[in-house]
C-alpha cells in the first residue's frame, strides 16, 4: 500500500493555520455545548488521527458545561472504541460539567487543569402531554440516569449510594482538587 503524503498548510489564514497545527500534533478541541455538531468533530477528528497514526496518542481538551445526553453518549462509546486502537487523553480545562464530566471517564488518561469548575446532577428533562407519556419518559429518564451513573461508578472512588447522595435533587459543584480525590481525574496539571 502507497504511503500517503503528509499533509501542508493549504492556505494562508490564521484558522487555517491553527487548524492545521493542532491536527499535526494530535490535538482536538471540545468545546462548548455537547450536541450533535460536537459529536460529529469529535467523530471526524478521531477518525482521521487514527487514520494518520495509529500508536501516537490523541490529546483532546475539553471545556463544556454539558448538553444533550445522546450526543455525549455517542462521544464517551466513540472514545472508548478509539481507545482499543489509539491512546485517548482527556484534559479538562474551565467547565466540565454535566456530559462533560461523563465524556471526560472515556479518556484513558483524565487531567484538569487546577481552576476547572465540574459539575455532577441528575439527568433533568421537563415534558408535557398525557399522564402515561409521563410514566414512559420517566422510566426512559431512570434508566439513562443508572447509564450514566455506571460510567461515573466505573472510573471513579465513587459508590452508587455516595454518587446518589451527592447528586439526589441538586447539583454537585467540585473544583479540580475534590475532582481528584473522588477518583473522577487521575491528576491535576499546571499547579
Amino acid at each position: 500500500m502507497p504511503t500517503k503524503p503528509a499533509p501542508t498548510r493549504r492556505s494562508g489564514s490564521y484558522q487555517d493555520d491553527v487548524s492545521f497545527t493542532l491536527s499535526e500534533s494530535r490535538r482536538v478541541r471540545l468545546l462548548g455545548e455537547i450536541a450533535l455538531h460536537t459529536m460529529a468533530h469529535i467523530a471526524n477528528s478521531l477518525d482521521y488521527l487514527m487514520l494518520q497514526d495509529k500508536k501516537k496518542p490523541i490529546e483532546i481538551l475539553l471545556n463544556s458545561g454539558g448538553g444533550e445526553v445522546i450526543q455525549g453518549l455517542a462521544i464517551y462509546d466513540a472514545i472508548i472504541a478509539a481507545n482499543k486502537i489509539t491512546p485517548v487523553n482527556i484534559t479538562a480545562m474551565g467547565a466540565c460539567m454535566s456530559m462533560g464530566a461523563i465524556i471526560l471517564q472515556s479518556g484513558r488518561v483524565r487531567r484538569a487543569y487546577p481552576n476547572t469548575e465540574f459539575l455532577l446532577h441528575e439527568v433533568s428533562y421537563g415534558e408535557f402531554g398525557r399522564h402515561s407519556e409521563h410514566k414512559d419518559r420517566a422510566k426512559q429518564v431512570a434508566r439513562m440516569q443508572g447509564r450514566l451513573d455506571s460510567i461515573l461508578i466505573s472510573r471513579s472512588k465513587l459508590t452508587q449510594d455516595s454518587l446518589r447522595e451527592l447528586i439526589e435533587r441538586k447539583d454537585y459543584h467540585i473544583t479540580a482538587s475534590e475532582a481528584l480525590e473522588h477518583g473522577l481525574i487521575d491528576e491535576i496539571i499546571g499547579q
